[in-house]
């Protein structure tokens, strides 16, 4: 899945979630227009699908998750965490679903 997003300061990215047949985890790559970069990897536990890995250059945690609400919506939590996952800080919560191009 191909992800175009831009933030409500300007910032503009890409990124791909895609499965790994070799690995047998899914991965998500992001880039921005500044040349951040993240990478993250991981899988389904007990449901949900939870994607982590450490941003380089700066020691950041990151670890995102999807599950399933009711309705076929699925929620995204984004969370961070600087002392390698003792604490964490939310980054972003949405809540996915599907719009009916017919009306």
């Amino acid at each position: 899945m191909l992800e175009n997003w831009h933030d409500v300061n300007g910032l503009i990215g890409n990124s791909l979630i895609y499965f790994d047949r070799n690995d047998q985890q899914w991965h998500q790559s992001w880039i921005d227009t500044n040349g951040s970069s993240l990478a993250l990897a991981g899988g389904f536990i007990g449901g949900v699908l939870t994607l982590s890995g450490t941003k380089p250059n700066t020691g950041e945690l990151h670890e995102i998750q999807w599950r399933p609400l009711k309705l076929g919506r699925v929620e995204q939590i984004w969370r961070m965490s600087l002392d390698n996952g003792a604490t964490w800080t939310p980054r972003f919560r949405g809540i996915y679903y599907a719009v009916d191009q017919q009306n």
